[in-house]
């Protein structure tokens, strides 16, 4: 009964989660212009019904329970959604990334052009996204064509992350990202929090940050629902997004912008 409780709690959450989403966002268009204003609002208030609340099954068992899918959770996100691109100047030398740099996927060779950067990541198959973030909201998607072997890590960190050495990816270290490894269904986060259990791995995940209120949450594009969410105080510093794949054999990852989304 104890843990019936605590999963209802936990989707209850959640859902609240989205309805806090949704007050950012109308807060946000209440800035602006008066005609624009009302034209955002209609369209921010069309999502709100499509928000509807959902209640836990009790009957479920408990691991079909560790997330919680809420109607128009997604849409809602999309109103803070930017592009956002990898930075070649950070990408390992062996993350090689298409010309439009919504594609990337770890090669055995190394990018034979790659120059010399200070920025760039030695430890890691990784790379940070061009732009960094030190205040607002902020939305992105993130598709894997990926294996079923596939290790990848995605979220945000620190600007000044070491780049040259491994580290956990901790908060302690500058990282607050989910992870999985070779497509298993629990979803790695940092303790004390525990694996996400899912039914699949998402093949679209979103990520959004809300740097004043020391937030970074993650979704699964695919069904909406919300897997974990990183809550502190304060960050301390600019963030960038992050992106890690973990083999060669892991795919590629696919980066969404807001007028397109490309699938490899």
């Amino acid at each position: 009964m104890a843990a019936r409780l605590q999963d209802s709690k936990a989707c209850l959450d959640r859902q609240g989660h989205s309805l806090d989403l949704l007050l950012l966002q109308l807060e946000d268009r209440s800035h602006r212009e008066p005609l624009q204003m009302l034209q955002d609002m209609k369209d921010a208030l069309d999502r709100k019904k499509n928000l509807s609340v959902q209640y836990p099954e009790v009957a479920l068992p408990r691991a079909l329970k560790t997330v919680c899918r809420v109607p128009g959770q997604i849409e809602i996100l999309k109103g803070f959604q930017e592009d956002v691109l990898p930075d070649p100047t950070s990408a390992y030398p062996y993350l090689l990334l298409y010309e439009s740099r919504q594609r990337c996927y770890l090669s055995h060779l190394p990018e034979s052009s790659a120059p010399q950067s200070k920025d760039r990541f030695m430890a890691y198959p990784c790379a940070v996204g061009q732009k960094s973030f030190s205040s607002g909201r902020h939305y992105w998607e993130v598709g894997m064509n990926l294996t079923g072997d596939a290790l990848w890590a995605l979220g945000v960190c620190r600007d000044n992350v070491s780049r040259k050495d491994r580290v956990p990816k901790s908060p302690e270290n500058g990282f607050w990202v989910v992870q999985l490894s070779k497509g298993k269904k629990p979803l790695s986060t940092v303790p004390p929090a525990p694996p996400v259990t899912l039914m699949e791995p998402p093949s679209y995940m979103g990520i959004f940050l809300d740097f004043e209120a020391g937030e970074v949450s993650f979704y699964s594009v695919n069904d909406g629902s919300h897997l974990h969410t990183y809550s502190q105080a304060t960050f301390p510093g600019p963030l960038q997004p992050f992106f890690c794949l973990g083999t060669p054999k892991s795919g590629q990852m696919v980066i969404s912008t807001v007028t397109l989304w490309v699938k490899g």
